[in-house]
């Protein structure tokens, strides 16, 4: 279906193409640097950044999407030893009439509804980051920008589908 950053994304043609499978992995087996996913931490100059997660860290970041946001991905086979992961989600059918600029509108007005705080003007998140990075209790919600969310087309309802959900570093 797809393949972009940390993840290929095939569909589920067992499953009646109700979900989608996402296969990520190690950087030596083929897969991006961002290793099972990425996590948050600090940089040299002491920047909150994207870092590369471990299968273990994996787990715990689909465990902290759902609590946080309601939906993730599942786990369903580790290959290997620690070569590959597996995960399933649900499909979305994506309503596609809105531009990605009124689709980036309702996603900041989405995470405002929430409790969810930008993050744009924290002079210790990544420049590159900090437009599409919210936080609240101490829980950061990064890459929250329109490839990552899906409004659907069913209910109208925004999805977050790969959002970097971890705790923001000291």
């Amino acid at each position: 279906m797809t393949s972009r950053g940390e993840a290929v994304v095939f569909w589920d043609d067992a499953d009646a193409g109700e979900r989608v499978i996402k296969l990520r992995g190690r950087e030596e087996n083929g897969f991006d640097t961002t290793g099972f996913g990425c996590i948050l931490g600090r940089n040299a100059r002491g920047l909150i950044e994207f870092q590369p997660g471990t299968l273990a860290q994996a787990v715990i970041r689909e465990s902290l999407c759902w609590e946080q946001f309601g939906f993730g991905c599942t786990i369903e086979e580790v290959i290997g030893e620690d070569a590959g992961l597996l995960l399933a989600q649900r499909w979305i059918r994506p309503d596609t009439t809105l531009s990605p600029r009124t689709l980036q509108h309702r996603i900041s007005q989405w995470m405002n509804e929430r409790g969810w705080e930008p993050l744009r003007e924290r002079p210790d998140v990544s420049v590159s980051l900090r437009n599409h990075a919210w936080h609240r209790d101490g829980m950061g919600a990064f890459d929250a920008n329109e490839t990552n969310f899906i409004l659907s087309a069913e209910d109208g309802a925004l999805y977050p589908i790969d959002l970097v959900v971890w705790p923001l570093p000291e």
